[in-house]
């Protein structure tokens, strides 16, 4: 029998302690977020109008639009990178496949303003290998990348401020850095800010019950076809 990682209460009560500790990072800037955007300051009592604002001021439904619109872009620049990587790294084996999945993940850890070359389209002989193997293998990934691409790229900000001129093709990050700097108050940044939440919220959930369903699929399919998931030497 497996032995429990924490007997010790005292141990147990420090992780807990580290954990809350960590999470108060998270928790307290959403939770302040959601208290000025849904709270009049004035009164204490519980308001829409900040939201109501979203409707009445251009500025922010051109941010939200753009939003949309870089996110977009940016998914589909995305894609044309990482296509090509994900399915040489996964169907072929070759020296470096790892470090190549490793620089994968560089888009997350790097500014945001740090550009990105691109690469070539995929060419491949197999069709039907590609159709009724890679692909399937590839859509979860592939789909999670789409959604996790593209609530990064709808709330970003330093790349905002570098690139855009007018606040007219600023997207909704921008205008949740106008407001929340404004003398009059932060409320109507703070409304902004709740919709940013959930944008990426919603981008990590869906994310995750994509990766999911490709992980159930994958073990079903492996039990009923075994050996088919072996990879090729490049070359081969």
């Amino acid at each position: 029998m497996a032995s429990k990682p924490y007997k010790n209460p005292e141990q147990t009560a420090l992780f807990i302690l580290i954990a809350l500790f960590l999470l108060s990072f998270l928790i307290v800037p959403v939770a302040k977020v959601f208290y000025v955007a849904f709270v009049d300051v004035g009164s204490g009592a519980l308001t829409l109008v900040n939201f109501k604002d979203f409707f009445n001021i251009a500025l922010f439904q051109e941010s939200f639009f753009n939003s949309f619109y870089v996110a977009g872009m940016s998914v589909a620049l995305a894609t044309m990178i990482s296509l090509p990587l994900a399915y040489f790294t996964t169907r072929f084996e070759f020296k470096g496949a790892v470090v190549i999945q490793s620089l994968g993940f560089i888009p997350l850890i790097m500014p945001p303003f740090v550009g990105a070359v691109a690469m070539g389209l995929l060419f491949g002989a197999k069709v039907r290998t590609l159709q009724r193997v890679v692909l399937p293998l590839m859509s979860g990934g592939l789909m999670a990348g789409f959604v996790t691409s593209f609530a990064t790229a709808a709330v970003e900000l330093s790349a905002t401020i570098m690139l855009v001129s007018t606040e007219s093709d600023a997207p909704l990050a921008y205008g949740i850095y106008v407001f929340m700097q404004s003398a009059a108050g932060r409320d109507p940044g703070a409304a902004l800010g709740m919709v940013a939440v959930v944008i990426v919220a919603l981008g990590i959930y869906f994310s995750h019950r994509i990766i999911e369903k490709g992980r159930r699929e994958r073990s079903v399919g492996n039990h009923r076809l075994p050996g088919t998931g072996s990879r090729r030497r490049m070359g081969q």
